[in-house]
């Protein structure tokens, strides 16, 4: 029988939310919740109601902090935790994410390896990675940048505790730079001999799609910056990305001047990125 931590952080600003996530738990004290609290609110009796069907720790944040600093929180207080085992899976889970019943048993008896889930919205459909077709097996390096993200890694404790590894916090929600702290991880991961493997259960999270342009300027800085600072590995994916947005400006001309606007911030994203005038690498 595995052992499962999960690691969730929230505002509260939605407390049905959080609830949703907790009742797809079910109840076993093979199962923690980290619940780093960036509410000023008290939540006290939500909290020892369900403090009766799995372990819940609560640390509260003085303030409200970027996601990748929240979660860092919770890696602190498992690496100076003596009696934590190694074998344990950490989840990183969204306060609006949830899991089917059969994913939460599956993963209370699986082979003790590092795996990403699909991430999928029941309502919709829809899924947020696109190796849902693919052959299960591991993933290369190359392809982390797609076919991971935050909340679908399932990871031995033991692997992140060997180098005492912590989520980039100059990236993610709640930064400058909202993208690529899961790559970075992962690679960090991989570097150090940790594989990760498909896996066709699925943590469900409502699908957004998104036309916000810092979104695109982080994403197309995070992927310059990395191909520049840290690997050449994702050099490819960089140039498709690229030429992909690039007839966004035809678009922008003949269609919806969005586009155009998009496709300048992702060229200022790049230029920038190349140059890491943040700091976020150097």
């Amino acid at each position: 029988m595995n052992n499962l931590c999960l690691i969730v952080t929230s505002f509260l600003e939605y407390e049905n939310e959080v609830i949703r996530l907790f009742d797809s738990l079910g109840e076993s004290n093979q199962i923690t919740v980290i619940f780093i609290n960036q509410s000023n609110k008290d939540h006290t009796t939500l909290f020892n109601k369900y403090r009766k069907r799995f372990n819940l720790i609560e640390i509260k944040s003085d303030c409200r902090i970027s996601l990748s600093a929240a979660r860092n929180m919770a890696l602190r207080y498992l690496y100076s935790d003596s009696t934590m085992d190694e074998k344990t899976f950490i989840l990183f889970t969204d306060d609006d994410a949830w899991y089917p019943v059969d994913t939460i048993k599956y993963l209370l008896s699986c082979e003790n390896k590092a795996y990403s889930l699909m991430v999928y919205d029941p309502f919709l459909g829809k899924s947020f990675l696109p190796y849902q077709n693919r052959k299960q097996g591991i993933i290369k390096k190359e392809r982390i940048i797609t076919d991971i993200i935050s909340i679908s890694i399932v990871v031995p404790f033991g692997y992140l505790k060997r180098d005492s590894l912590f989520f980039n916090e100059k990236l993610g929600l709640g930064n400058l730079i909202s993208q690529g702290e899961e790559t970075f991880l992962c690679f960090q991961l991989y570097e150090n001999g940790c594989n990760f493997f498909r896996s066709d259960y699925s943590i469900y999270h409502p699908y957004k799609k998104t036309f916000n342009e810092k979104n695109f300027y982080s994403f197309a800085y995070f992927l310059s910056s990395f191909t520049q600072y840290i690997s050449p590995i994702f050099k490819t994916y960089l140039l498709f990305f690229l030429m992909k947005y690039s007839f966004a400006i035809i678009l922008g001309i003949f269609k919806d001047k969005r586009y155009f606007k998009l496709a300048k911030k992702i060229y200022k994203g790049y230029f920038d990125g190349k140059k890491d005038i943040y700091s976020i690498f150097k």
